[in-house]
């Protein structure tokens, strides 16, 4: 954890961090649920996701080599076996990407966000999901969590064969979804959105209490967290 950028701060003086979506997660991750982490940073998701899932596993994606490290060793600290981490980004090709790192390294992302001072470009490797869990041998997801500054709808894109696959596909889904960032790839909350209805994924967004209230034009306004859900999946809201 760094105390000195935003996610770290957040931890180091409130103790959690998006305690909204914390406490959902934290409520329906299944003991023996198989988690993917993409934009995993220095680990608050992949923690929650290690310690709830204790009988399953964790593939958390961090293209930062000071935050995987940082994960590393949080992982091996807690003595924690279920975490693969994997030094890579996540879009929908395979090979190299340029990649920029601001001076917090929550705002870096493939495109320089303009949030935070740009430190450096890198040259990452990238892979898709469908690719990863293919190789792996990875049979199902039950939750997928993507926090990349924008290039959520690259993951997307890249995870195709798992959301069209309904014996394999995540009943839950959770994307950062952020207009400024995602302009940044041609894409809009509004097309992220479309493209997950498509694969038969109903937004919401997560309230006080963990409780769900159906997507709306307003909710962009407050809420940058986009929980999705199978259309199949029956759901208690407001």
């Amino acid at each position: 954890m760094l105390a000195n950028e935003d996610v770290g701060r957040a931890i180091h003086f409130g103790g959690s961090y998006e305690t909204n979506e914390t406490e959902y997660l934290r409520k329906m991750i299944r003991s023996d649920a198989v988690c993917v982490d993409v934009g995993a940073n220095v680990g608050y998701y992949t923690m929650l996701m290690a310690q709830t899932a204790s009988g399953g596993s964790v593939h958390a994606f961090e293209p930062i080599a000071l935050n995987a490290a940082l994960l590393r060793a949080t992982i091996e600290l807690n003595g924690m076996s279920n975490v693969r981490i994997n030094q890579c980004a996540l879009g929908n090709s395979i090979g190299v990407v340029s990649f920029s790192q601001s001076s917090d390294s929550a705002y870096s992302s493939i495109h320089d966000t303009q949030r935070k001072p740009l430190e450096r470009t890198l040259t990452v490797p990238v892979t898709t999901l469908d690719s990863y869990l293919e190789r792996e041998g990875v049979k199902r997801v039950d939750i997928l969590k993507a926090d990349v500054e924008g290039a959520e709808g690259l993951v997307v894109a890249g995870a195709s064969r798992l959301l069209s696959d309904e014996t394999r596909r995540p009943h839950i889904v959770l994307l950062e979804l952020f207009d400024q960032n995602l302009q940044a790839f041609g894409s809009s909350v509004k097309t992220v959105i479309e493209d997950m209805q498509r694969f038969a994924y109903r937004p919401f967004v997560i309230t006080d209490k963990a409780r769900l209230v159906q997507y709306s034009d307003e909710s962009k306004a407050h809420y940058y967290n986009v929980l999705f859900l199978p259309t199949t999946m029956k759901t208690l809201t407001n």
